[in-house]
């Protein structure tokens, strides 16, 4: 009886094993998910967003495909996608990487806002206000391609390693700077208004920024659409999976809701 027993304890054992390894075999490998360094006062790294991980999550689920997050510098994210090393996230489209890189679907559309200082800034209600300004920008983002094509037609550019925050501030010392800044497509010219005075400045925790006032432009400057991307040629399987997750998760509204808060 006790050596039966034992038999069938072993052959359990072994049928459970065999399960599990096959479970595991069967599991994706995950993929590594390239996530442009933030930074913020005195040069810390940011935490990613939350809003970031749901998203993650999210095409996790509905892709089957299994993601390890990995926050780079932008540099070495560029370098990384056309190495084939992993797929980025947070993308926006430039004229030079259309030819390097396989973009997918648009995940969210933002707007982008020209924030200005001072009583004798003239007002920005267009693209053609910003002719003959400068604007203040961190080495190595853009905004979309509606941007790049302004970029030096329009206006010129400035970049260095400064943070928003210093741009902010940079802008006191000229009322011809400015300052551009994405946000979520859902708020209007009030609403962004409101978030960037009572939310954003004071999140920075400078000296000073919190309690200053700023001009923000009547209506968005920019549309900036943001993708995942890839190597041109690579993770061609995976990023068709996730173009049928967007462009399913848009059709039905669930991607929206993710984003906005939409019902």
């Amino acid at each position: 009886m006790s050596r039966l027993f034992t038999h069938r304890s072993i052959l359990s054992i072994l049928v459970v094993l065999l399960f599990c390894r096959v479970a595991f075999a069967n599991e994706p490998k995950p993929i590594t998910l390239l996530l442009p360094e933030l930074k913020g006062h005195h040069g810390k790294s940011l935490p990613i967003q939350k809003e970031v991980k749901i998203l993650v999550s999210f095409f996790e689920r509905e892709t089957g495909l299994r993601f390890e997050i990995k926050t780079v510098p932008w540099n070495r994210v560029k370098w990384m996608i056309e190495n084939g090393d992993g797929i980025a996230y947070g993308i926006s489209k430039a004229p030079e990487r259309l030819s390097i890189y396989h973009y997918s679907l648009p995940i969210k559309k933002d707007k982008v806002w020209a924030i200005t200082h001072g009583a004798t800034s003239l007002p920005i209600n267009s693209v053609d206000d910003l002719r003959g300004r400068k604007v203040l920008m961190t080495r190595g983002t853009t905004y979309g391609l509606e941007f790049e094509q302004a970029k030096g037609q329009f206006f010129e550019v400035t970049e260095s390693y400064n943070i928003t925050p210093e741009h902010l501030l940079n802008l006191l010392k000229d009322t011809k700077n400015v300052v551009l800044w994405s946000q979520k497509e859902s708020l209007d010219a009030q609403q962004f208004t409101t978030f960037f005075h009572s939310v954003a400045l004071p999140s920075y925790n400078m000296p000073g920024l919190a309690t200053l006032q700023f001009n923000v432009s009547s209506k968005p400057i920019f549309f900036d659409t943001i993708h995942f991307a890839s190597g041109k040629n690579k993770f061609k399987v995976e990023m068709d999976l996730l173009d049928k997750a967007i462009s399913r998760s848009t059709q039905n509204g669930v991607l929206a809701k993710i984003l906005y808060g939409e019902k």
